[in-house]
């Protein structure tokens, strides 16, 4: 395995936590919108 691979794998690894990251916080958003889209509608707002 040559330094060059490592910082590949290193690379890699970083860019999949971001991607994780940005999909969860995404999920979030999306959840938390609804949730108060649907709280309005209860509370008749």
């Amino acid at each position: 395995m040559t330094p060059e691979d490592r910082r590949q794998g290193i690379r890699l690894i970083l860019w999949g936590g971001v991607g994780l990251i940005a999909a969860a916080a995404f999920i979030v958003v999306a959840l938390v919108l609804v949730g108060w889209r649907e709280l309005g509608t209860r509370l008749g707002l």
